[in-house]
């Protein structure tokens, strides 16, 4: 056969600068080239799986996977096929093929050292983690040295909670490769889960050392400077996130605000993050509407819509579902200036004394609280206090920022009046724990905070106490004023810094119970046990 250039190729040598051509990257003329071969000899599984490898580097994965096929069928003991063909299901999406795919490779090569460590990653990825363990440890039992398998098995090993063998693996890794910048960024993600704040910390900042535009460690290493009560330096890394692929922050078209003069200039506030978030962000707010903007336009999550109109008045407040399509704005020229909220803390909370003095921010309908007073007034049983238990997370990251209702029910034979604050379909939760217990969870129906935050926050307002995780309900509330008791995990989020102690200064009517121990409720339990026993006492 014949190449351009070339003349009178064997199939073997066009072969050979297919491969040449797809190991520089030239991914269109490997293509081509095995396109050519199989014109001439249409039966090559080599050349079909070879293709199918270009196609599936250079994205084009479902042609990838129609071509690898057609390589397993002419040569169905070809390990590699099978390998590449895992490969391009796993970045479809379609791990349990993939998987089958990778252990079919493995079958028909046992040492196939890529194949068990990408079985690994697929397993990781459907969070079969224990499986993920054994596939990595057998990729190591080929290549000891290997450390993308080292660095694997420690992202595994996290992902179990076993910290110590993470920690290990991560080193293994880095006595192999000291430049692997991704090792160092999760060595300190795995000391910062054991709460060793300056070596992870140290691991963030050699992260960056190696790759300066490592955006995921300097976000990282912001939440630790945060945490650590290190305010400006924080958020001045946090901008960080911007940058961080799949973060979902939007950077708009229009110039940044970098903390100007806004007089006589418009600028956007845009969401971005939770609704836990952007409620703790808006607590800048009122100081930026203190900087005289000619127009402040407050974009939200749509249910946040009426409590922020309601709280900052001199805000031109629009709910909305997030996007870049700005024609919302209407004819008018487009603002000044832009800014995502969660950048406001840089210009504005720069040291504990940067906080507001005042207990709330947040203002709740007046006719909603009139009503949910009614609905409380018959409630003749101690003081009304709300809970929430659980957030909107998976069952791994659940257990370990949440107690499960029934560790609760020492709190809910307490004589007072409790108040269903959770949101999302709890009915079986609350009849598990009152079935035969003599406790009494009060719930109403039209109470979702899932569509109506408003309604929540006006019933949040009206209570003597709420005891939460950190979730939504604990921003809501302190937000309010309300006097909340939050629980929280071994390493909580930075918001809730120990340099703060356990009165948090962004929400004041706020008590911390923090884990002693990852994982043990119990303790946490025990204590809010014995406030809530002072806490009704006292009234």
């Amino acid at each position: 056969m014949a190449d351009s250039g070339q003349q009178n190729l064997t199939i073997q040598q066009a072969l050979d600068l297919a491969a040449q051509y797809q190991n520089a990257g030239q991914f269109p003329e490997a293509e081509r080239l095995y396109q050519e071969i199989l014109r001439v000899d249409p039966n090559n599984a080599a050349a079909h799986n070879d293709l199918g490898l270009t196609l599936q580097i250079s994205g084009r994965l479902d042609e990838a996977r129609a071509i690898l096929r057609k390589a397993i069928a002419l040569k169905p003991d070809l390990a590699e096929a099978h390998y590449n063909l895992a490969n391009a299901l796993k970045d479809l999406g379609e791990l349990d093929v993939s998987i089958d795919s990778y252990r079919q490779a493995i079958t028909l090569n046992p040492n196939y050292l890529w194949a068990h460590n990408n079985l690994g990653l697929a397993l990781f990825e459907r969070e079969n983690l224990d499986e993920a363990v054994a596939s990595y440890r057998r990729a190591l039992a080929i290549e000891p040295d290997y450390p993308l398998a080292h660095y694997n098995l420690g992202n595994a090993l996290t992902g179990l909670g076993a910290l110590d063998e993470a920690i290990a693996s991560y080193h293994k890794a880095l006595a192999i490769k000291p430049d692997y910048a991704d090792v160092h960024c999760n060595l300190g993600a795995a000391f910062w889960a054991q709460s060793k704040l300056d070596e992870a910390a140290a691991s963030f900042q050699k992260a960056i050392a190696i790759a300066p535009d490592f955006a995921d460690a300097h976000e990282n290493l912001a939440y630790i400077l945060l945490s650590q009560g290190k305010l400006k330096e924080g958020w001045e890394k946090f901008e960080w996130r911007l940058k961080v692929k799949n973060f979902g922050t939007r950077i708009l078209p229009i110039e940044m605000w970098q903390g100007l003069s806004l007089q006589g200039k418009s600028i956007l506030v845009y969401a971005e993050q939770g609704v836990g978030d952007e409620i703790t962000f808006a607590s800048c707010i009122g100081d930026l509407l203190k900087r005289s903007p000619d127009k402040l336009i407050l974009e939200c999550a749509p249910r946040l819509e009426a409590l922020f109109a309601r709280s900052f008045p001199g805000a031109d407040v629009h709910g909305r579902p997030r996007g870049d399509d700005l024609s919302w704005l209407g004819d008018k020229a487009r603002p000044d200036y832009a800014l995502p909220i969660g950048s406001l803390p840089k210009f504005f909370r720069n040291s504990a004394a940067d906080f507001p003095e005042g207990d709330a921010y947040l203002v709740p309908h007046p006719e909603l609280v009139e009503k949910w007073m009614g609905r409380l007034a018959p409630l003749k049983d101690g003081p009304k206090i709300g809970i929430s238990w659980r957030g909107g997370l998976g069952a791994s990251d659940g257990r370990r920022s949440s107690p499960p209702l029934s560790d609760w029910q020492a709190l809910l034979s307490m004589k007072a009046s409790f108040i269903n604050l959770q949101y999302g379909d709890v009915s079986g939760e609350l009849a598990g724990v009152c079935a035969g217990n003599n406790v009494q969870i009060h719930d109403w129906e039209d109470n979702d905070p899932l569509t109506d935050i408003d309604s929540q926050a006006a019933l949040i307002s009206c209570l003597d106490l709420v005891i939460t995780i950190g979730n939504t309900t604990a921003h809501v509330a302190g937000a309010l004023g309300t006097p909340t008791w939050v629980l929280l995990e071994k390493i909580p989020y930075w918001r809730w810094s120990e340099a703060f102690g356990d009165s948090p200064p962004l929400y004041r009517s706020v008590r911390l119970f923090r884990q002693q121990r990852r994982l043990d409720w119990g303790d946490v339990m025990e204590r809010v046990a014995d406030a809530l026993n002072e806490f009704i006492g006292n009234r």
